[in-house]
């Protein structure tokens, strides 16, 4: 399997505000463990407010319940929550905060109701192990919570999320959290991958062709400047992957 290393930086990721800025689609990609999200974020401010990178919510009850999400959180960590009907819980990533203006990858793994794990750069925060089964999850968003009242949008850019309905080992994160696209990990478990990257496409346009995203607003900027990280390793299997890899940069 090839490689072509990227630059240390994307300057055609859309900048999210963090007031209204998102993207979603009103339906789910998963409804139930097991589940992998991962994402790289660069947060333009210092530890913002609760935010969410990448969630699966329910239409009709707040943030947080019924739902899946992969969220940062005002202590600067890494977060994986599944809520239920009346009450959520997460995992945490390990202690330190993340950078600000600097790209770092997350992840959040759910292998069953009464285990999950949150990830910053590919290590693994304390398993949380209290069982919480999500309802009626029918919303998918990366940048904010949809759910009955949009909210925890994050301030910064978000690239190359993506949703398996596998539980990837921590062998996988790591390769995610080293660069690999998300298409060459575990592809057949591999069920969403936005790049959310500017590249002749729709600004939400999904690599498994099964879940276009729409923006929020309509009114994204794109990011002009050179980000710092991260170590993005886009692998090529075939010359029709080359040629999807192109797409989507």
């Amino acid at each position: 399997m090839a490689r072509i290393v990227l630059p240390p930086y994307h300057p055609n990721a859309f900048i999210l505000d963090g007031v209204a800025d998102y993207f979603y689609k009103d339906s789910s990609v998963v409804t139930a463990a097991p589940v992998t999200f991962s994402a790289w974020f660069w947060a333009s401010t210092t530890y913002p407010s609760n935010s969410t990178l990448v969630a699966q919510n329910t239409s009709t009850l707040q943030a947080g319940f019924g739902t899946f999400g992969l969220n940062l959180i005002t202590s600067g960590r890494v977060e994986f929550r599944t809520g239920s009907s009346g009450a959520s819980s997460a995992a945490l990533s390990i202690n330190g905060v993340y950078p600000t203006q600097l790209w770092t990858h997350a992840a959040g793994v759910s292998a069953s109701a009464t285990s999950r794990f949150a990830y910053r750069n590919g290590i693994a925060g304390t398993e949380n192990v209290t069982s919480r089964v999500p309802a009626a999850i029918d919303r998918t968003a990366i940048g904010a919570n949809r759910d009955s009242t949009p909210s925890d949008f994050f301030p910064g850019a978000i690239a190359h999320a993506a949703i398996w309905n596998v539980a990837l080992t921590s062998g996988e994160i790591r390769q995610l959290a080293n660069g690999v696209s998300p298409w060459f990990v575990r592809r057949e478990g591999l069920v969403a991958y936005w790049p959310l990257v500017q590249s002749g496409l729709p600004p939400g346009h999904d690599v498994s062709l099964t879940y276009p995203l729409t923006h929020s607003t309509q009114n994204y900027n794109v990011v002009a400047g050179p980000f710092a990280n991260p170590r993005v390793l886009w692998n090529l299997q075939t010359a029709a992957d080359a040629l999807l890899g192109q797409a989507c940069l």
